[in-house]
């Protein structure tokens, strides 16, 4: 079922490009609590899950480091957002396609799910946008340990969710965590005196 949360998978059947991270209400940790994480790949052989943090922007702009997206990316999408930690050659770009536009028959799109995609060529943004409705950059990824992420997601210190287009384009002083628990069928999960 769309945007439920879905506690103690430990066989990962569920996790998947495109889905949420959402650290449950209980995880106090420094950088993860209240934190919402949209997965972009698996990869097994390297028991790793890559990742994007979704919910911390920072107060770069696109456009002092890419030329040509000013023009293209405004409001809350003209600044990066911190996708994670981990230090990548080049920045993340995920979009939600316009209608009618399929990402998987799109060279410069890795799909996600069919409202989200992973962008390909941050230096021409005339040809990205062009398919795109709206997009974000994100400087840095974040790798879980797979085995680890497996036992978390058993114990329900992390909960899965689908990922939707306003998740990714969420303002910058939104509060992306509670936006999701809150969604229906989830309210149980975040306020669980309230399940009935």
């Amino acid at each position: 079922m769309a945007d439920r949360l879905i506690p103690g998978d430990r066989g990962l059947g569920s996790l998947k490009p495109g889905k949420l991270l959402v650290a449950n209400p209980e995880l106090k940790e420094p950088l993860v609590e209240r934190s919402v994480f949209l997965v972009l790949d698996i990869y097994p052989q390297d028991n790793e899950v890559e990742a994007l943090m979704l919910h911390l922007p920072m107060k770069k702009k696109v456009n002092d480091h890419y030329d040509g997206w000013d023009n293209f990316l405004t409001g809350d999408s003209a600044y990066f957002r911190v996708g994670g930690l981990a230090e990548v050659s080049s920045a993340r770009f995920v979009g939600v396609p316009k209608d009618g536009i399929d990402p998987s028959a799109h060279l410069h799109m890795n799909p996600l799910t069919d409202k989200l995609a992973v962008l390909h060529g941050s230096k021409e943004p005339e040809r990205l946008m062009r398919d795109v409705e709206d997009a974000r950059m994100y400087i840095g990824v974040t790798y879980f340990d797979l085995a680890m992420l497996r036992d978390d997601l058993g114990t329900g210190q992390w909960l899965l969710a689908d990922a939707l287009p306003e998740d990714v384009l969420c303002p910058i002083d939104g509060d992306l965590w509670s936006d999701v628990m809150r969604r229906e069928p989830v309210r149980w999960q975040a306020n669980p005196e309230n399940s009935e």
